[in-house]
């Protein structure tokens, strides 16, 4: 029977095979759009797998399926100096959605072999988690050693560092297309940066918001050496990414033919081969800067007229050693001096101390348990005025007295004496409840039942670029187990200062070393007793960093580091003129609405002595100032009718200001060949490099706290036990022969405005 199409059931079973096709199709396309799982694949730490234990670290974590994810965040865990796990929230300036195939995150490691957990969270729902374990991820370098980076094309660096005669200095060269840091404390764990722009084009390879990032970093105490000659106009033109790492003006780019001044700076027999071209042009291209800062280390002659070739200029805190022509193309590649010159350009921004001079005080060093000078501070900054921590002898003691009472005296007393020898059911918890009660007794007693805080500051202002930053150190101990959320917030006693301007970086602070909880250890061990988060976030275009959920265990201490920052302008600091036998003439001023003690104005090579400066007063500087050599101050070097003696150094000396005054000065006491210890840690501290280039450092102390330990929003400056505040102010010196020019130049333009008004 033939049915047709008119028919119900043709119908029916008409709409059921449509119904049937489109189900499987909604299936299929369901499957076929089915987003990939996220997945994290790996991750990138450091520079190419180089990084130092104790620092700001950059983290590249590397996710598949991610473009799925919107205002996703990824946490980063690793744990700190003593083992505690600390996860890292990065608020990106930008927001919500900057999650992509791969995140960019700073953390900082608190063992050179340790492990690290990354967490991706949408919402506050945890999406997907793996943890990386030590054999992983690579080791981190201690905090010892010394990391030289270099952006740019091959120079041959790795094969100048033996040269330097130093094992301890380690290498990496990145290409272009690796992603780069955009904060400045990424780059805390790097000694020397190394730029090179002949053969690659740094101003397309690294965006305004990484540039900026290396900048600030040299104003907060990095170094770089910048090499930059054919692309001069590219880089420090007008809408130049890098106009602002020129030690002055950018003027132009010129070709270079005469190059006896860098043949005779490295001392090399090897001259530098400069081709023409058809026209006649050399082929060494050179960047003129005009209205030059720092100090000109090599001149070069052309046309009747001298140029700067290498120039060392102090950027704020930092140093930028900036050379005029190009290292990494023809001719100075071809160059077979090229070498020498390169040793002598790294030996200016890494520590001269080498692996054979920390041989003869490595037994003590080892005993000390510590290898740097931050060490040594950590280690009396954990002395309290009003606590007493136990010796280890005393414990001993008392866990011999406590073995004989319930033991020997227990047995001959009730033997004995009671003749009762079923009594030591009573005796027995009564000799252990009052040990017990009479420990705890003995701990409070000793240990106190207060919150205390030790803090170190360490305020530097470049009057200048009317900039300041400020260091600092701070430790905690808690007399009960409890829970912390601590920020910072500084508080400089002058009235031009704004402290909703400070911009504030805090975190844990290391031990350097490898005693027992040092980051040198190679343990992996985690302890259990907690975790806590550090978030950087950016609070009105300003970078804020907390810390939330610390634990502080009974009776134990917690080391913190914070480094902050903050424009200001302060005033004039003073004028000072250096005569033609390098001694200072004028007057240096105190800009703070607080006296400053122990005053001293350092420039090389003498230490000027201005004892007690009051608020906003003047220190008058002449024939009649006390000067010593600044090296004998340093160094505590006294002259008798013997002999000359220089104080040793103590590694177990608990004297803060003392520490901090070597630190400060480090190199110019003579490094680790005085201390037996190095300054690498927290190597931005040291400001010798200032002195040798020809600037004066004007230091002295005050009473008040610079900065401010905020717990639970309330400061905790009842808290404090102890505290210290060094100033440092940068204060330009004039020599006579310009002065006398620049006061000629004054009154001639005076006496021509004078006449033109008459």
């Amino acid at each position: 029977m033939v049915i047709s199409c008119n028919t119900p059931i043709r119908r029916v079973l008409g709409i059921r095979c449509l119904m049937a096709a489109f189900i499987s199709f909604c299936a299929g396309s369901s499957i076929a759009m089915e987003s990939p799982p996220v997945e994290i694949t790996s991750v990138t730490i450091g520079f190419d797998g180089l990084y130092k234990v104790g620092t700001w670290t950059p983290v590249v974590v590397h996710v598949a399926g991610a473009e799925q994810l919107v205002d996703a965040r990824i946490d980063v865990i690793v744990p700190d100096g003593d083992g505690l796990p600390v996860t890292y929230l990065d608020e990106h300036p930008a927001g919500g959605g900057y999650l992509s195939g791969q995140a960019l995150v700073y953390v900082k490691f608190g063992r050179v072999r340790g492990a690290l957990e990354v967490r991706i969270v949408q919402e506050q729902t945890e999406i997907v988690a793996r943890k990386f374990s030590a054999a992983e991820i690579p080791d981190a370098l201690p905090a010892d050693q010394q990391l030289v980076v270099h952006l740019g094309a091959d120079i041959g660096v790795e094969h100048v560092l033996p040269k330097l005669d130093r094992d301890d200095v380690h290498f990496v060269r990145l290409e272009p297309g690796l992603a780069l840091p955009d904060r400045w404390w990424s780059y805390e764990g790097v000694d020397s940066l190394i730029l090179t722009t002949g053969a690659v084009d740094l101003g397309k390879w690294i965006s305004a918001e990484q540039a900026d990032a290396i900048l600030h970093w040299v104003r907060m105490g990095g170094q770089v050496i910048l090499s930059a000659g054919r692309q001069g106009h590219q880089l420090f033109g007008e809408g130049g990414r890098m106009k602002d790492f020129v030690p002055g003006t950018f003027q132009d780019v010129v070709d270079q033919c005469q190059t006896t001044g860098l043949e005779n700076f490295t001392d090399t027999s090897y001259p530098i081969v400069i081709r023409r071209d058809t026209s006649g042009k050399c082929e060494l291209a050179l960047t003129v800067v005009d209205d030059l800062k720092g100090q000109v280390q090599v001149w070069e002659r052309s046309a009747g007229v001298d140029r700067p070739m290498i120039v060392r200029h102090c950027h704020g805190f930092g140093q930028l050693v900036f050379v005029a022509v190009d290292l990494d193309v023809s001719p100075i590649a071809e160059w077979q001096g090229r070498d020498q010159l390169l040793v002598r350009l790294l030996e200016w921004t890494l520590d001269a101390s080498s692996a054979p001079q920390r041989a003869g005080s490595g037994g003590a060093v080892r005993h000390a348990g510590y290898v740097d000078l931050a060490g040594q501070l950590r280690n009396a900054m954990e002395h309290f005025s009003q606590v007493t921590f136990i010796p280890f002898w005393f414990v001993a003691a008392l866990m011999v007295a406590y073995l004989l009472l319930v033991g020997p005296v227990d047995y001959f007393f009730l033997k004995r004496v009671i003749g009762r020898m079923e009594w030591t059911w009573l005796t027995f918890p009564f000799v252990v409840v009052g040990f017990s009660v009479g420990a705890y007794a003995l701990a409070q007693q000793l240990k106190g039942n207060a919150l205390r805080v030790n803090q170190v500051d360490i305020i530097d202002v470049d009057g200048r670029e009317h900039f300041v930053r400020g260091t600092t150190w701070s430790h905690a101990i808690s007399p009960t187990t409890e829970i912390f959320d601590i920020s910072v917030r500084p508080d400089i006693p002058s009235k031009s200062s704004s402290v909703e301007q400070g911009e504030t970086l805090l975190s844990w602070q290391g031990l350097p070393g490898e005693a027992l909880g040092g980051m040198n250890s190679a343990s992996t061990i985690e302890t259990s007793t907690g975790s806590y988060v550090i978030r950087n976030a950016f609070k009105q275009d300003r970078q804020q960093s907390e810390i939330e959920g610390m634990p502080i265990q009974i009776w134990s201490t917690k080391a913190f580091q914070s480094r902050w920052w903050l424009p200001i302008d302060l005033g004039s600091l003073g004028k000072i003129r250096a005569r033609a036998d390098g001694q200072l003439r004028g007057q240096v001023r105190n800009p703070l609405d607080e006296d400053l003690s122990d005053c001293y104005l350092y420039y090389a090579p003498w230490a000027y002595q201005l004892g007690k400066i009051s608020a906003g007063r003047t220190a008058l500087i002449s024939s009649t100032t006390v000067r010593r050599n600044l090296h004998w101050r340093l160094t505590r070097r006294t002259l008798s009718e013997v002999s000359d003696l220089t104080t040793p150094w103590d590694q177990y000396s608990r004297d803060i200001p003392r520490i901090i005054e070597i630190m400060m000065f480090h190199e110019l006491a003579g490094g680790e060949t005085y201390t037996g210890l190095q300054n690498r840690y927290q190597a931005f501290v040291d400001m010798s490099h200032h002195l040798t280039v020809g600037q004066a450092v004007f230091v002295g102390r005050s009473e008040r706290p610079a900065t401010q330990m905020i717990r639970d929003g309330e400061p905790l400056v009842e808290y404090y036990d102890k505290h210290w505040s060094f100033y440092r102010f940068i204060v330009p010196v004039e020599s006579m022969k310009s002065a006398r020019v620049s006061d000629r130049s004054s009154e001639i333009d005076k006496s021509d405005q004078q006449r033109r008004e008459g």
